[in-house]
């Protein structure tokens, strides 16, 4: 019967949509937000126990006994998720489960591939051939070959910090291989280590924050990781929930959300009312605020963070190398809204809110080598958006969904950086620059890292960079500087003595 409901309340929905899409200006954009889990075990995972049938799992404590495919769907629909992906250990026998998408939840397939840390491969019924798991190649091929199948390639819980070292990787390649989106929330984010989880939450949000400083566009994902009946209360699908904004309530528009980045996450699921952030940009000045995270808009374009649900928190607002933009905002009313602009040289931007958690003084006497992240996490988050960036329009990336160079702005004047970065895990082969249409020789070198070239006149100058990376990938960079010369010469007073 619920599902029923459910899918009555769905066709409304989209025929409403479609009378407001005829009458609405050209610029509204198609879609919903759904909710759900892109993070949940069955009883086909070895570590989840399903029974005397279970053929990869053994009772070894009753509380590893876990969810079938279909109570899981059930679970999660009495929960208010839209969709629900099964994600077993290395098994996707789950897509196949009368019971997959049932209960009016739209089911996404996938695994959790055990590599040298996990990866989720989303959009998948089908398991890709092992290979050596800490082979950059080969985790690329991977990556590679679920995108060529309509699917994405995501990252889970990124960082295993057990002490008080923030970069302890449990994701083991780093920033070798870029993946379409990275699990930053993984559990409630009072599961910290040592326990009773091993995931550092904002030792993952600054991974993937690690990312957007390279200048890629990388979509931020959550899950419950869910495994067991006995801690679904606290830790059962939902919790979090990604929001996901879909052109189609369908896999195919789930994935295709996520891949643009267009994507908010909340602690707890809709039937528990949770909190929720969004983070809109003005695009074109008419005060609409149209686009959304995972859209890139101009610098210096009207921004509005708006908070639904957490009257009582803080909306906080982090910018490049992970940055709080500004001093944290009190949410002051159950409907909120914040409206900013940022500095023109920022190059991505993200919201999220929560309560005070006295962080400050817990770092002050926490010891670290005891209790891990908790001496140095925020615990008491209850939503964050991913990022939404910032581009100058007369740039020129690469494909959809491929990193954008980041090019830094030269505020001494005195000449260009290009900051150059693996595309996908290749390296750079080949660098050219061209200034207003003349190749011109590069000064310091081809690296991964910068290249810089030689003062120019003062005056507007279009500044091309060409970059080849060895997976045959060509970026082409393009900027427009007004005034980016030498400096002004030093004006000497009378009398002053030559230096």
């Amino acid at each position: 019967m619920r599902g029923v409901t459910r899918a009555i309340a769905r066709f409304s929905v989209t025929v409403l949509a479609g009378v407001c899409l005829a009458t609405a200006p050209s610029s509204a954009r198609a879609g919903e937000w759904l909710a759900g889990d892109l993070h949940v075990h069955s009883t086909f995972s070895h570590d989840s126990y399903g029974g005397p049938s279970d053929d990869n799992s053994e009772l070894d404590d009753v509380n590893t006994l876990g969810f079938s495919v279909s109570s899981a769907f059930s679970y999660a629909a009495a929960r208010g998720l839209d969709f629900l992906a099964i994600t077993d250990h290395n098994d996707v026998r789950s897509a196949t489960d009368p019971g997959f998408g049932s209960s009016g939840v739209i089911g996404v397939a996938g695994y959790e591939n055990s590599l040298n840390g996990h990866a989720q491969m989303l959009g998948t019924s089908r398991l890709f051939p092992e290979g050596d798991p800490g082979s950059a190649a080969y985790v690329q091929d991977l990556a590679d070959a679920i995108r060529a199948e309509g699917g994405l390639f995501q990252i889970n819980h990124p960082v295993n910090s057990t002490t008080d070292t923030p970069d302890d990787l449990d994701w083991e390649l780093g920033y070798a291989v870029q993946p379409d989106t990275v699990e930053a929330w993984n559990g409630p984010r009072f599961y910290q280590p040592p326990f009773p989880a091993a995931n550092s939450h904002d030792d993952a949000v600054r991974y993937w924050e690690g990312w957007l400083n390279r200048g890629a566009h990388v979509g931020l994902s959550g899950g419950s990781d869910s495994h067991w009946l006995a801690t679904a209360a606290a830790q059962g699908s939902g919790q979090p929930t990604v929001w996901v904004f879909a052109e189609t309530p369908t896999q195919a528009g789930i994935v295709e959300g996520l891949r643009r980045g267009r994507t908010t996450i909340s602690h707890q699921p809709p039937t528990a009312g949770a909190p929720r952030v969004f983070l809109e940009a003005d695009r074109d000045g008419d005060g609409r605020f149209e686009s959304m995270v995972g859209d890139t808009v101009a610098p210096g374009t009207p921004l509005r963070a708006r908070v639904e649900g957490a009257s009582g928190t803080l909306l906080r607002v982090a910018t490049d190398g992970g940055e709080e933009a500004f001093a944290p905002v009190p949410v002051t009313r159950p409907d909120f809204e914040h409206r900013f602009v940022l500095p023109a040289e920022r190059t991505w931007v993200r919201a999220e809110v929560g309560q005070e958690d006295a962080l400050a003084p817990r770092q002050s006497v926490c010891p670290g080598q005891v209790f891990g992240a908790y001496c140095r996490n925020r615990v008491a988050i209850v939503a964050m958006t991913a990022a939404l960036y910032f581009r100058d329009a007369a740039t020129v990336g690469g494909p959809a969904g491929a990193p954008t160079p980041a090019v830094a702005r030269c505020p001494d004047r005195r000449s260009f950086s290009f900051h150059l970065h693996r595309d996908r895990g290749s390296a750079v082969v080949r660098v050219a620059v061209f200034v207003d249409g003349r190749r011109r020789r590069v000064r310091r070198g081809r690296d991964l890292t910068r290249v810089a070239i030689a003062p120019l006149r003062r005056g507007r100058h279009v500044v091309r960079i060409v970059s080849t990376h060895r997976n045959g990938v060509r970026w082409v960079s393009r900027r427009t500087y007004d005034d980016c010369a030498k400096s002004a010469p030093r004006t000497r007073r009378v009398g002053e003595p030559r230096r």
